[in-house]
């Protein structure tokens, strides 16, 4: 059974959890965030784990969980991250929980959570790289962090990051280049991604499909009337320390193109499901549902009628397939399957190359396709 370790008694974490204590003394020794995270985790008494997990390299909310199969060097990037959830957690767990909701709320809480996560795990991996130990920045950078699903696919697990690592670099030597100190530059860098965090459409539904499958799952809902997150809400999330703050402005926006992008699908399995929860809550001829059954109705929601319960049944039958699939195949909407493009795809020349190049492909396979001679042909 995995044994849980604290900073406050060492000896125990070298015998339970080598690895962990590895990466927490690396950040603490060339990173001063890193070792802001190591201090606040002593003090507050913070418990970090190791266990062999089959789909996530870590955890964290109460506490750190680091899959046992993690590097010593990757845990850097896993502890930076999820102790980063684990401050947050700590400074407003009902805001980190999410319970009792709107779904736009939902959304937003979980954007704003990941977005400062990130923010610290790349600012503790850039900080050590500039103190002299960039082997955790090179790792990441090079993708070797990565584990086997129960069905023996091999993930990359960080894969989806990279692209907002690049941002992240790419701002800090443009403001060395412009004149601004080390500190400036770092802050600059840390700005720019917390920015860029939810601005393509490909980490939109990736994350949509997760909290859209939570917001399922989760056992009651409030519909308010606007969304009960506010700026100030996401600003605490990248707070750390007393009074210190990972970037200087939020700049995320929280309207639906911003939340959804151009997939509109999403956006009407979200309201569905809210209307759905609201009616086995309320019932079917509460004024509140009535109003928002009418409003999905006039927005020709192809979800309507879908019982969420086998929603549930078929995902647990379907581990292959997100929610929003499921959802889709249960009233016969079919999506073409199209080229999976990295989150920053649409600001990457490199990946609007590859997605050229990839599309001219397709249409010569097509063209070759429709050259031969049909195998159905009726021949006399």
């Amino acid at each position: 059974m995995p044994v849980g370790c604290t900073l406050n008694d060492i000896e125990h974490f070298k015998n339970h959890a080598p690895k962990i204590l590895h990466a927490l003394e690396k950040m603490k020794q060339y990173s001063p965030i890193g070792k802001q995270l190591y201090d606040w985790a002593k003090e507050n008494h913070i418990y970090f784990t190791e266990k062999e997990m089959s789909d996530s390299l870590g955890m964290g909310g109460q506490d750190v969980i680091c899959n046992s199969k993690n590097s010593a060097t990757t845990n850097i990037s896993i502890i930076a991250h999820e102790l980063m959830h684990v401050i947050q957690y700590h400074h407003n767990s009902n805001i980190f929980c999410g319970n009792d909701s709107d779904y736009r709320s939902f959304i937003i809480r979980g954007n704003g959570l990941e977005a400062g996560a990130v923010t610290c795990e790349f600012r503790v991996l850039y900080e050590m790289k500039l103190n002299g130990y960039p082997k955790a920045w090179d790792i990441f950078m090079k993708n070797e962090g990565r584990f086997r699903l129960p069905n023996g696919k091999l993930i990359r697990a960080r894969d989806k990051y990279k692209q907002i690592a690049d941002h992240f670099e790419l701002a800090f030597k443009n403001s060395i280049k412009s004149g601004l100190t080390t500190d400036e530059a770092m802050q600059n860098a840390c700005n720019v991604t917390h920015e860029v965090y939810n601005s393509s459409q490909a980490l939109m539904d990736v994350y949509n499909s997760i909290y859209l499958k939570s917001f399922l799952n989760q056992v009651t809902v409030i519909q308010a009337k606007n969304s009960t997150i506010t700026i100030d809400d996401i600003r605490d999330m990248v707070k750390i320390g007393e009074d210190g703050y990972l970037i200087d402005e939020v700049k995320m926006k929280l309207d639906d193109d911003a939340l959804f992008g151009n997939n509109n699908l999403m956006r009407q399995a979200f309201e569905y499901i809210e209307v759905a929860k609201l009616e086995e809550l309320l019932g079917k001829k509460n004024c509140l549902v009535i109003r928002k059954m009418e409003k999905i109705k006039k927005d020709n929601n192809p979800y309507i009628g879908i019982n969420l319960t086998d929603i549930s049944f078929h995902l647990c039958r379907n581990k292959d397939k997100n929610i929003l699939e499921i959802m889709n195949d249960m009233v016969g909407i079919k999506i073409p399957k199209q080229l999976s493009l990295d989150f920053f795809a649409a600001a990457s020349p490199k990946n609007k190359k590859q997605q050229r190049k990839w599309e001219r492909k397709q249409k010569f396979k097509a063209q070759k396709q429709n050259a031969k001679p049909s195998q159905n042909r009726f021949i006399p």
